[in-house]
């Protein structure tokens, strides 16, 4: 199996360079061959690419793993920060129902707030759980992550095989 990775520069070394400083440079030795990059940004409508290289790929794919947000917890502009996390998942949900591919979207347990809005009455947050009146909205990151998350729920109501995985801190 062949693992396509949407680079936004299309940077081969690049992507060794990051895969081999999270996994150590044997990961790269080992997997490299089933590696191809396909140059693209999620910040870009049909991902920056052409018609029919964006159906070309959505032909090719079957899984979709959506890792790629901007993960600054502080910024002070928001609108492209959104654009990355909420646009690039509504993007890559495109894709994913363009493929009829199952979509496992990484978030960040973050979603959970650290505080809760005037009136609720603090209770456990699950996994299972999405808006419980926590507050989400103070912080840019975890604004974006809620609601990207949203985005995959409404995909999975409509049908689109999706998944949320939330990652510790």
């Amino acid at each position: 199996k062949k693992v396509i990775c949407l680079v936004r520069d299309g940077s081969t070394e690049r992507l060794y360079q990051t895969l081999s400083w999270y996994f150590g440079q044997g990961f790269i030795s080992r997997i490299g061959e089933r590696l191809e990059v396909v140059s693209g940004d999620i910040g870009c409508d049909k991902l920056g690419l052409s018609e029919a290289d964006f159906k070309q790929l959505a032909e090719r794919i079957r899984e979709i793993y959506h890792c790629a947000a901007d993960v600054r917890h502080y910024v002070a502009e928001e609108k492209s920060y959104l654009n990355t996390n909420v646009g690039g998942t509504a993007r890559m949900l495109d894709l994913a129902e363009s493929a009829g591919a199952a979509f496992y979207h990484m978030s960040t347990c973050s979603v959970s707030g650290d505080a809760w809005k005037e009136g609720i009455e603090p209770k456990t947050f699950t996994e299972r759980d999405y808006d419980i009146g926590q507050v989400w909205e103070d912080n840019v990151y975890v604004k974006s992550k809620f609601l990207a998350e949203g985005l995959v729920m409404q995909a999975a109501q409509k049908g689109l095989c999706a998944k949320i995985f939330r990652l510790g801190r």
